[in-house]
């Protein structure tokens, strides 16, 4: 796992290059940035971020241990929330998140399926 956004960054434009997506590198990249620092600045700790791949495009997952949800609609107009999230839903075709319990273990997962770069924009 990437200890940072900015190895976040780094590693998805790697994979996304690996796997022929270099058309969803712009977005995926932002996307990848703003749920990796999020999950940091709610936990004090790095998240876990996986790539795999749905319905023919990249899907993000970012797991952190946070019970916090995201509010991907609010946005403070003279605050420094929100706006990060509001990107992330424009830029996603689908996302969302869901909460995680186990016995050793309560967080959330919050995930993304990118839009291609300009894609209807």
């Amino acid at each position: 796992m990437p200890a940072s956004a900015g190895e976040a960054r780094r590693w998805i434009k790697q994979t996304l290059q690996a796997h022929g997506r270099e058309e969803w590198l712009d977005n995926t990249t932002l996307i990848v940035s703003e749920l990796v620092t999020n999950a940091y600045r709610h936990t004090q700790r790095p998240a876990t971020l996986y790539y795999s791949e749905w319905d023919c495009r990249p899907w993000i997952e970012v797991v952190d241990e946070s019970a916090i949800f995201p509010d991907f609609h609010a946005i403070d107009t003279f605050g420094e929330t929100g706006r990060g999230l509001r990107a992330v839903s424009r830029l996603s075709a689908i996302c969302g998140y869901c909460r995680i319990e186990s016995s050793n273990f309560v967080g959330k997962v919050v995930f993304s399926a990118p839009r291609k770069d300009h894609d209807g924009l």
